[in-house]
């Protein structure tokens, strides 16, 4: 699975796993994960559209970051 993260400088791919991702390397990306929705980043099913809160390795389907608006 794929977690691809959206921002005002384009598209990027935040993470990647697979069932033989080793767990410490799980454990960074639930870290990276939480560090971005601290900053106010919203993550989202990328076919579903389903708000994510927070990473699970089990996902069946790839999720999108999307920046926090900002208005101006």
């Amino acid at each position: 699975m794929r977690i691809e993260i959206m921002s005002r400088k384009g598209d990027a791919v935040f993470a990647e796993w697979n069932g033989e991702t080793p767990a410490v390397d799980l454990e960074a990306i639930a870290a990276r994960f939480q560090a971005q929705r601290t900053k106010g980043f919203r993550a989202f099913g990328a076919v579903s559209g389903r708000h994510v809160d927070a990473f699970d390795a089990a996902l069946t389907e790839d999720l999108v970051f999307i920046a926090p608006v900002v208005g101006g």
